[in-house]
């Protein structure tokens, strides 16, 4: 079964870490993407969304298909330590996935 609104936001995260690294972001794609379908009331194709991704970087293009048609083998760890994040599976309840984000020591107000 795939959880759509969390293989979006997982794949949502990575693409816009990608971007980012090549100078652009998910907010820019997006941006483009409306000023060429969103302004006429237009929805858009997965193809057509590729062609943004590829202004920008065609190798993204080839891992952003891999994330879509094989979510299972997302290198999420990967691509969160690109920006400096430790990825640390825990399992507390098996019925929930999320990601909860730990900052020790950030503040010393001792």
């Amino acid at each position: 079964q795939v959880r759509y609104y969390l293989l979006g936001t997982i794949v949502s995260l990575c693409l816009d870490i990608q971007l980012r690294k090549k100078g652009s972001s998910l907010s820019n794609i997006l941006r483009q993407l409306w000023f060429k379908f969103g302004v006429n009331q237009c929805g858009y194709t997965r193809n057509e969304i590729i062609a943004e991704i590829n202004n920008v970087d065609e190798n993204i293009t080839v891992e952003f298909n891999r994330w879509l048609d094989e979510p299972d083998r997302i290198q999420i760890a990967s691509v969160l330590s690109d920006v400096g994040l430790c990825l640390k599976e825990e399992c507390i309840n098996p019925k929930l996935f999320g990601i909860n984000v730990i900052l020790k020591n950030l503040y010393n107000h001792n």
